[in-house]
């Protein structure tokens, strides 16, 4: 189970006239390539990127039917970063037992980033050692995907990222393979009308001039051509008459 906090679930509602957070708890079961990070974190990436609204409708759809406990569940809360001593902050100690102590999950985890160190609250029923040791096989794999990423130096787009320009996911590893892509974009009307004419005609495209050619049966002084045209490049207003 996956729990998410906040109030931007869904774009196009308005939420002027209410307070406080939303929490949404919804079902996600994830898949991970055997030993290849990289993939593992596309694949949870792009797998959660489909959970729509971030699972805001789950409570409303199934309430409390189901008797089963989900054996996890995992709550990011975001990253913190104390301010000024003035102003209000959050302290870095143990703060007791929250009023709802009892935990349904076999594994409950709360995350969050603190002064760019990340904490984990683990609470589970599998005894002190076992969880200990969950807690250490944890931590393993966090530094592996820390490993990874001090490794990477650039960023990759993925399918969720340009999912109304390019549905292959091959294609868009092929354009990238060689060079870092900030994004990408839709084509506007004048690039939809340029590639238009250029695939209907071929070799013989004349629907657009995008260059002129000029040939000088003279020599040409370059420094006095590269002024005129910056004069003709410039503002001009028009003093005559009125």
């Amino acid at each position: 189970m996956f729990e998410c906090c906040g109030r931007d679930f869904v774009n196009n509602l308005d939420m002027n006239r209410s307070i406080g957070m939303l929490r949404t708890l919804y079902p996600v079961r994830l898949q991970l390539a055997d030993d290849d990070v990289r993939s593992s974190i596309i694949n949870v990436k792009e797998h959660m990127k489909q959970v729509p609204n971030k699972g805001i409708g789950f409570g409303a759809i199934m309430g409390n039917e189901s008797n089963e406990s989900p054996l996890v569940s995992f709550n990011y809360l975001g990253y913190f970063e104390n301010g000024n001593e003035n102003e209000w902050r959050l302290l870095d100690a143990f703060c007791g037992n929250t009023m709802d102590e009892s935990t349904k999950e076999l594994i409950k985890i709360n995350s969050f980033i603190i002064n760019k160190h990340m904490r984990l609250n683990i609470k589970t029923k599998m005894g002190i050692d076992r969880t200990v040791q969950f807690g250490k096989a944890f931590q393993l794999n966090i530094e592996k995907i820390i490993k990874h990423t001090q490794l990477v130096n650039r960023s990759y787009l993925t399918g969720s990222d340009v999912h109304y320009v390019i549905k292959n996911n091959d294609y868009l590893n092929r354009i990238q393979r060689e060079q870092e892509v900030d994004a990408i974009y839709m084509a506007n009307s004048l690039q939809q009308g340029l590639l238009f004419h250029s695939l209907k005609q071929s070799d013989v495209d004349d629907a657009y001039i995008v260059q002129s050619l000029f040939q000088y049966g003279t020599n040409i002084n370059k420094n006095l051509l590269k002024m005129a045209w910056e004069h003709a490049q410039q503002s001009k207003r028009w003093i005559g008459d009125s």
